[in-house]
């Protein structure tokens, strides 16, 4: 910054602009070629309304401005007084010959920086006075500059001293909430009653310095059963107000502002100008009311309701604290909700809320011992949901977890108030029935259970439908000890499963006999997928007409060590106990799907392949259609030449759950036929709905000997109901006269021993080979 006495530099005088008004030539070039050797910026006007006219136009773009006093039009002391009276500040020296002070003076009153005698050293004079008015401006510049920083310098001070000063008393305030929450903190844990702990919960955020509150409040919790609003604790209230706030019912609250705060879930202020009739509780007036909402899991389980003091108005740190109180009492009720919650989980299912495995062992052990003081009989009940995975992989696990716990509901429906129900996991459920004075009430108990089990379940995903198998075992008769007893029923109610489901077995000795077979032989099926002991046998069908091979039906075989070649009846119910029958199913698919291909290479004339789908596979839903769609994409088989056969009693059976699958196998171009007609439920108008191919009537209809007139009749008649629908009609044969018999009556295909059994994918080659 230059120095008041300093000399301008030659970069500050060519930052000068100078403007020189004179009318007269000869003056403004004197003046202008002293200036320019000082390297100042000179501009030149001939007139006072000449320069105005630059000024105006560039306000700010000039130094200093050198006017003579007297020239025609404007004068230089008209230009002063304008150039003042429009705010402008440009330093203007005034020149004249006349030396008469009372000019000087007016001059200068009108807003002149300076006024200079026109003489022979007027150059000279002209150049110390720009020079000492340009050292006043920089002299000038520099003290509004310092005068400004310390201005700014004191704002920051007076700004520094209020932030601290709101800091300490930010600090203040923190520490008497933390304060707060830490009493109340150590108040829940203090092992109190809960009335105990709120009181002293409510006397502590009334103290808290900083918040202007009354001394008196209260504190109500929700009663589940009613919905009232309970009082459960005070501190302030007459016994009239505590007489009248004991117990508010539910469709009173509601509409005050306990049920508007609790609504909205969030911390309530009301102003005393803004309470409504009803809205004061007695005695209470001219005050406003804080509200606060105990919310738990996303229910509001209490309130709190405090009192502010007269001219309080709500502030956002305040509504945090009380936000933070509101938190810290829900967890009180959380930690009183636990431990309740922990007993329960240890004993009670938490879906269906009856009791669980631990319980179920702990009374089954106490109604033993019962059962051998008293000497009475003691009954236990396995039950298993028939085709409940169905529910799960069709509506979803949600409409699972429902039908469970209706399912529950309905068993213990049926029972006594001294017989325990327990869920054991998944879809089993316990039926302790002790004290047990007439046998005939179990009988009685297991057909109710049932009969409700049968009912259609209407859950929001859609309508199911289960069943259940029940097994049954008598203590001490069956067996004296826990461990036999858990045995026996669930071997009982594996055999009511293989009796078809939806009834119930007594247990019996050689049931054990069958669970431990049970059990080997699913064993022995893993083994067996993992050996590689599965194999394909492929039996030709025949064509009635033709005699001669027209398709080939897949069987699954076993390749047992030591025991040979064992057929599907046998390892087949077992095999759907596992979860082999997916992998299985799909290689099946694959392996039968690129031998017909090889056949049809062959050049042999064989116009489908047809392989037998199981319950389980049906379960698959879309995975199962996704996965035809792939094996027939990669073996390059047209869908037409597949038939997927499927047993008639499971399709009657699943009828709503199966017939979307079947429909969109259709669409994929596979075709569907249905085996055991005859002996499995039978009904034309459903089969029809989902377009199916061929039906394969059981070999079981037609008798050994002669067939009854009335059994040759019903043939005929579905045959002849097929011919009509268009269905293939293909018969299981067991010698020649019963394959003439099915011939005569008008089958179309015919398969059985007396054309050919089952056989290796080689020797069946061989066999269509001698067919031409």
């Amino acid at each position: 910054m230059t120095s008041p006495t300093a000399p301008l530099s030659a970069d500050s005088r060519e930052k000068a602009r100078v403007m020189i008004v004179d009318d007269e030539g000869f003056a403004r070039l004197l003046l202008k070629s002293a200036l320019a050797e000082e390297n100042y910026q000179v501009l030149e006007a001939q007139d006072g309304l000449l320069a105005l006219e630059q000024v105006r136009a560039d306000p700010e773009g000039l130094d200093i401005l050198i006017t003579d006093l007297n020239m025609p039009g404007m004068g230089g002391r008209e230009l002063v007084q304008t150039l003042r009276r429009e705010g402008c500040r440009v330093a203007i020296i005034v020149l004249s010959g006349n030396d008469d002070v009372r000019t000087t003076i007016g001059v200068m009153h009108d807003g002149a920086d300076d006024y200079l005698l026109k003489d022979e050293n007027i150059e000279e004079t002209v150049l110390f006075a720009v020079k000492k008015l340009l050292d006043k401006r920089a002299m000038e510049r520099e003290n509004r500059l310092l005068l400004e920083a310390v201005q700014k310098a004191n704002q920051e001070l007076e700004a520094e001293l209020c932030r601290r000063q709101q800091h300490e008393a930010q600090i203040q305030r923190d520490y008497h909430s933390r304060t707060a929450i830490n009493r109340l903190l150590e108040l829940s844990m203090t092992g109190q009653a809960l009335e105990q702990q709120l009181a002293a919960m409510l006397d502590t955020i009334i103290a808290v310095p900083w918040f202007a509150l009354q001394d008196r409040g209260a504190l109500f919790l929700v009663e589940e059963s009613t919905g009232d609003l309970v009082l459960k604790a005070n501190q302030g209230l007459s016994k009239a107000q505590q007489a009248s706030c004991a117990r508010i019912p539910a469709r009173i609250f509601q509409q005050a502002l306990c049920g508007r705060a609790m609504g909205s879930g969030e911390v309530f202020f009301v102003a005393p100008d803004a309470l409504e009739a009803g809205q004061r509780c007695t005695g209470i007036v001219d005050c406003g009311r804080y509200i606060l909402p105990i919310r738990l899991h996303h229910r509001t389980i209490g309130v709190v309701k405090l009192y502010t003091a007269p001219g309080y108005q709500p502030e956002t740190e305040g509504i945090t604290f009380l936000q933070t109180v509101a938190s810290t009492l829900a967890s009180v009720m959380e930690r009183q909700r636990l431990e309740e919650a922990l007993k329960q989980k240890a004993e009670y299912d938490p879906l269906t809320g009856f009791a669980n495995r631990a319980l179920f062992y702990d009374r089954l052990t106490q109604a033993i011992s019962a059962a051998r003081r008293t000497d009475k009989d003691l009954v236990l009940i396995f039950i298993d949901l028939d085709r409940f995975k169905q529910v799960n992989d069709t509506l979803g696990h949600e409409a699972g977890d429902r039908l469970l716990q209706e399912a529950s509901r309905r068993i213990a429906g049926c029972l006594r108030n001294t017989d325990l129900l327990a869920r054991l996991g998944g879809d089993e459920f316990t039926v302790i029935l002790p004290w047990l004075t007439h046998a005939f009430y179990v009988e009685y108990v297991a057909r109710r259970i049932l009969e409700e089990l049968n009912k259609p379940f209407f859950l929001p995903q859609g309508e199911a439908s289960v069943s259940g198998s029940l097994g049954i075992t008598f203590f001490p008769h069956d067996a004296d000890e826990m461990d036999l007893l858990l045995k026996n029923a669930d071997a009982a109610m594996y055999q009511a499963k293989e009796a078809g489901r939806s009834t119930f077995r007594f247990f019996t000795p050689a049931m054990n006999e069958a669970a431990e077979e049970r059990l080997l032989m699913e064993r022995a099926l893993v083994r067996a997928w993992d050996n590689r002991e599965f194999v394909l046998h492929y039996q030709p069908r025949m064509g009635a007409v033709a005699h001669r091979p027209v398709g080939v039906e897949v069987q699954l075989c076993w390749h047992r060590p030591g025991e040979g070649l064992v057929l599907p009846q046998r390892f087949g119910p077992h095999l759907e106990q596992t979860d082999l029958v997916v992998p299985l199913g799909l290689w099946m698919l694959e392996t039968a799907c690129r031998q017909y291909k090889s056949w049809l290479a062959a050049g042999f004339p064989l116009r489908n392949l047809t392989l037998p789908i199981s319950a389980r596979q049906l379960q698959q839903g879309k995975t199962l259609v996704a996965m035809v769609e792939a094996v027939l994409a990669a073996v390059e088989l047209p869908p037409a030449q597949l038939v997927l056969e499927v047993s008639g009693t499971e399709l009657m059976s699943q009828w709503d759950k199966t017939r979307p699958l079947l429909q969109a196998l259709r669409v994929v171009g596979v075709n569907l036929a249905i085996r055991d007609i005859g002996s499995a439920p039978f009904s034309p108008a459903f089969l029809q709905a989902i377009s199916i191919c061929a039906i394969k009537l059981d070999e079981k209809l037609l008798p050994d000997g002669s067939p009854e007139p009335s059994r040759v009749a019903l043939l005929q008649g579905m045959i002849a109901l097929a011919k009509r629908l268009e269905w293939t009609v293909v018969a299981g044969t067991r010698d020649k006269p019963m394959a003439d018999f099915f011939r005569a009556a008008g089958c179309d295909e015919l398969q059985g021993p007396c054309f050919s059994d089952g056989m290796a994918a080689d020797e069946c080659t061989h066999y269509l080979s001698q067919w031409g």
